[in-house]
């Protein structure tokens, strides 16, 4: 008997170590899920992958969790792994059309991306793929972005000409974007958008070099030609959020802090409807870095700046990198399980679920949608065509001051030491990151989230650590 408890003893003991040894067995499967679907409604998607990942480690036999992989790593622009995640569902189970739904977004987004490249030859054959896969009312919103892409490629009958002069005279106004001319740069996608006014992607890079050239309402005028063309409102609030971001930067180094701070906020706010982490993480920054010069000048001490995520040109990024176009993955009510272990002055709290309905609706109401509560019991909103509405990260994000200085740039630290990165001091006198290819990299959004009173009670788990690239 004394043998036999010893040996009982012995495999607890075995068991437990084995847990503290691995980490990632104390999470829970719908724990992981939870926290995936939080990043990815706040456009942290690297977080969201990062968390059904571990769900997926956990349970890899579920097709679920592979289809929520699918669309995060089409989110990220890496569709080729999203359309065999796609394939590896479907292998476990998961049904035709929704397995078709995923590869043709999939598909739709590499098209994009080649073409926003130049590379229309395999554009056209990715957005054909798109096409058939969104065939026989799998997708009708698929299927028609991707025929109303593959028209505007192939251009006005008995074009065929005209087309080799528009791609020749695109590649020239690219060429000049990346080198900063901006005024050939126009004239270029002028003389294309000219001989083919139908195609929305020209009247997009007239908008992005109007932008760069801080002529904010030429941008925002040429953008919503592009709109009525049938470019998808994704690419259309990224081009907005980025022109509000250029004319908040020309605001600013003029002294108009309060124009600047007002610019700042309608770029923060189109970077959460196109989900482009950067954008937000610089607005935020910029935001919060005016926010402490106003506190540090009432109160005649001295406050820091937050930290930049990024060194590279907005014009530059902007332009060369193309919109998402995925649908959405389901989302938790839930705000982000991350929360900080600095200290700060202020202490808050994570929204409740009857706060988070308050502010849906209040969203709802102020844009002239409807809510209405979906078949999982969660609130969701809808616009005048009956078509489920993204909702802006704000809805689920804690209130309060971001942190200082100091604790972001902790954080950054800790960040890069996990990651086996290095901290460099940017062009503006900021602290950014650097992969091991010496190339600046974005930071995690929760970087920059407030502290919350779990954190600062020590019971919260820390972003840096719970966060990969």
């Amino acid at each position: 008997m004394n043998t036999k408890i010893k040996c009982l003893l012995l495999v607890v003991v075995l068991a437990l170590l084995a847990s503290m040894n691995n980490p990632a067995e104390a999470v829970s499967v719908p724990e992981a899920v939870a926290a995936g679907d939080a990043c990815y409604q706040k456009g942290d998607f690297g977080g969201a992958l990062w968390h059904f990942t571990a769900a997926k480690d956990l349970n890899p036999k579920d097709p679920g969790l592979w289809e929520k992989l699918s669309w995060t790593l089409t989110a990220l622009g890496r569709t080729d792994e999203a359309i065999s995640f796609a394939d590896q569902s479907k292998n476990l189970g998961m049904d035709n059309t929704r397995v078709s739904r995923m590869k043709g977004w999939a598909y739709l987004r590499k098209a994009d991306d080649q073409r926003a490249a130049g590379d229309l030859t395999n554009a056209k054959t990715n957005y054909e793929h798109a096409r058939n896969m969104a065939a026989n009312g799998v997708d009708n919103d698929l299927g028609g972005r991707a025929n109303a892409a593959l028209g505007q490629i192939s251009g006005p009958t008995g074009a065929s000409g005209a087309n080799t002069t528009i791609v020749e005279k695109v590649k020239a106004g690219d060429a000049c974007y990346q080198s900063k001319d901006y005024t050939t740069a126009l004239a270029h996608f002028t003389a294309a958008r000219d001989l083919n006014p139908a195609d929305p992607g020209l009247w997009e890079k007239m908008a992005w070099t109007y932008g760069a050239m801080g002529k904010l309402t030429e941008a925002l005028s040429h953008i919503d030609e592009a709109k009525k063309r049938g470019l998808d409102d994704g690419r259309c609030a990224r081009v907005k959020g980025w022109s509000h971001f250029t004319q908040a930067e020309a605001l600013k180094a003029a002294g108009d802090n309060a124009g600047a701070k007002a610019q700042y906020e309608h770029a923060r706010n189109h970077a959460a409807t196109c989900f482009d982490k950067e954008l937000g993480e610089r607005a935020v920054a910029e935001l919060a870095k005016l926010s402490a010069s106003t506190t540090s000048s009432t109160a005649s001490t001295s406050t820091s700046s937050s930290v930049s995520t990024s060194t590279s040109s907005t014009s530059s990024t902007a332009l060369s990198a193309s919109g998402s176009s995925t649908s959405s993955v389901s989302t938790s009510t839930s705000s982000s399980s991350s929360s900080t272990t600095a200290s700060s002055s202020t202490k808050i709290k994570q929204p409740t679920k009857e706060e988070i309905e308050n502010r849906i609706k209040g969203f709802a109401s102020k844009e002239g949608f409807t809510t209405y509560t979906a078949t999982d019991g969660r609130l969701k909103v809808k616009n005048s065509k009956g078509e489920d509405v993204q909702l802006p990260p704000d809805i689920f994000a804690p209130s309060g001051n971001l942190p200082g200085k100091e604790v972001i740039e902790a954080r950054i630290q800790k960040w890069a030491a996990k990651m086996g990165y290095t901290t460099a001091t940017d062009p503006h006198g900021r602290m950014g990151v650097k992969n091991k290819s010496g190339e600046f990299v974005a930071l995690p959004p929760s970087i920059f989230f407030p502290e919350t009173d779990e954190s600062a009670a020590g019971t919260a788990s820390d972003p840096v650590s719970t966060l990969s690239n």
